[in-house]
Order: C-alpha cells, then structure tokens, then sequence
C-alpha cells in the first residue's frame, strides 16, 4: 500500500481530484463539486475538507486532508 497524498486545501483537493483520482467517479463528482465551491468562497475550507475525506474514504484511497490550509 502507498503512502497517503497530503492534500493541503480544496485548491490542491481539486488538482487531486482532476489528475490524481482512482476512486468511484460518484464520490468523486460530488466532492469535485464541494471543493470547487470552496475555491470560490460559497463553502468553508472545512466543509470541502469533510467532503473530500468522506469520498476518499468511501473510495478507500490514503489521503491527508490536514487542517488550517487553502
């Protein structure tokens, strides 16, 4: 099994999720979703941290949301 991916922000989620994802493409679209909302400020940093770890979760990849980036 490969080391988890940091992830640092619903900017860096959303380059994950474009080039990086090899999970459901149901989990996917939705946090694509979140996360790109947050980029443009209409979700919290959080909300779009919670999604991308429940979809990664879900998919049952190894990731690291940490907290406190953008």
């Amino acid at each position: 099994m490969n080391a988890p991916e940091a992830v640092g922000g619903a900017s860096e989620a959303l380059e994950f999720l474009a080039n990086r994802w090899k999970g459901s493409r149901r989990e996917h679209a939705f946090a694509r979703e979140i996360c790109a909302a947050a980029v443009s400020g209409h979700v919290s940093q959080e909300t779009a941290r919670k999604a991308f770890i429940q979809a990664a979760d879900e998919a049952r990849m190894s990731t690291c949301a940490p907290r406190g980036r953008s």
